[in-house]
């Protein structure tokens, strides 16, 4: 049997090492599952690799331990550390080149996207990949996400390593099995350690609810076979049907471009129903000149409005009838304070 070898390189500031010493000991864990399957996942953390430099520059080192690596983990708390955001740029242009590492995932460490305020180099990074997401053509070789407990983290990991295994065993899938996370027949997690499980009543109910039918048949000794199908049939189909309309609830994120004469504008919708304005030159690629979150749509005049500090941005929607004369449809606006700086017409609007 020939045997697999992951190798996933873990990079993070000095804050987070108690996170990446967790993910080190949690590949051992994975590895005593399949190791009679010969697979080794063998996490590469920058410590080690520091303790072989042989005169050489440390982040050629690191950048050598990353190229030996299928995917690379990045982490970020409140700081973001030289040799960190080095590795995260040296890693994303690799993948991008379809050079390994081929995956480049990156986490954040918070319970609110809110928390980045208080860190502006760490909220920096965050509005780099957000720009980056909005070119999937360009950028489709990362992912970035949150988490908040230990828990969180290892299950995000667990998902990586169940993608590089299903490179080799198609029946490798995570499941959630009275209420327990669990892959290859192994249980990692209960699932109300994890922050999804707070957060979904619907789920609690349900869990609570088979909880105290097992507790009524065990005291009372009433488990004739035909109830106990029945609940369980309807158990699990309120189940499907939480699960299914949750699907079915998922809020359809809108992208908007605009062109004027001198600009290129994305507006992006938000999971949280705000809004994302990004721009560019004309002529110009690559990363936006401006990124500004938190924006909001105004029925009123009808157009998106961002705030850069003392800056306002109002990104006219598409043309209307019957408006009033504080209508801005089809225009981009830019003020400071109430003195119009920027006025132009928007030529081009694409949904």
């Amino acid at each position: 049997m020939e045997n697999k070898t992951i190798k996933i390189f873990i990079s993070s500031s000095c804050e987070l090492s108690a996170e990446r010493e967790a993910l080190a000991g949690f590949a051992t864990e994975v590895n005593n599952i399949w190791c009679d399957k010969g697979i080794t996942v063998i996490p590469v953390e920058w410590e080690f690799v520091e303790s072989g430099l042989n005169g050489g520059s440390k982040q050629d080192e690191y950048n050598q331990a990353i190229d030996e690596c299928v995917r690379c983990v990045v982490m970020f708390d409140t700081k973001v550390g030289k040799y960190t955001k080095e590795e995260l740029d040296y890693a994303l242009q690799r993948a991008k080149e379809g050079k390994n590492p081929k995956r480049v995932d990156v986490l954040f460490k918070y319970s609110d996207v809110k928390e980045l305020e208080k860190y502006p180099d760490v909220k920096g990074v965050y509005d780099d990949l957000m720009a980056k997401e909005m070119f999937p053509e360009k950028f489709n070789n990362f992912t970035f996400s949150n988490f908040n407990t230990m828990d969180a983290l290892k299950l995000k990991f667990l998902t990586y390593i169940q993608f590089e295994l299903k490179q080799y065993f198609a029946d490798i899938d995570l499941k959630i099995e009275d209420g327990k996370v669990t892959m290859g027949g192994k249980t990692f997690f209960e699932y109300s350690n994890l922050p999804s499980f707070k957060n979904c009543e619907e789920y609690q109910n349900l869990f609570q609810l088979r909880q105290r039918l097992n507790r009524f048949f065990s005291d009372n000794k009433r488990q004739g076979m035909v109830v106990v199908i029945v609940l369980l049939v309807l158990f699990f189909i309120g189940f499907i049907a939480f699960w299914y309309m949750k699907g079915n609830s998922v809020k359809q994120i809108r992208t908007y471009d605009f062109v004027t004469k001198t600009y290129r504008i994305k507006v992006r919708e938000t999971m949280d129903g705000s809004f994302v304005y990004s721009s560019w030159k004309v002529d110009a690629g690559g990363s936006p000149d401006i990124v500004i979150r938190n924006g909001y749509y105004d029925s009123l005049r009808h157009c998106y409005v961002f705030q850069n500090g003392t800056y306002y941005y109002y990104v006219g929607d598409k043309k209307c009838n019957n408006c009033s004369g504080k209508c801005m449809a089809d225009s981009l606006i830019v003020k400071k304070q109430n003195e119009v700086l920027y006025k132009g017409f928007l030529s081009v609007y694409v949904e």
